[in-house]
C-alpha cells in the first residue's frame, strides 16, 4: 500500500466507519494490490 495512503486512513477511521454503517468486524478482511474480491458483487 502506498505509504500516503497508509497514513491517511488509519484504525480509527476503519472503526468509525464500522460503527457508523453498523458493520461487524467479521465481514470485513484486508485486501492487497493484487487481491480480486468478487465474493460481494
Amino acid at each position: 500500500m502506498e505509504s500516503r495512503i497508509k497514513q491517511r486512513f488509519n484504525d480509527f477511521i476503519l472503526a468509525e466507519a464500522r460503527r457508523r454503517y453498523n458493520i461487524a468486524a467479521s465481514n470485513l478482511h484486508l485486501l492487497d494490490g493484487t487481491d480480486k474480491d468478487t465474493t460481494n458483487i
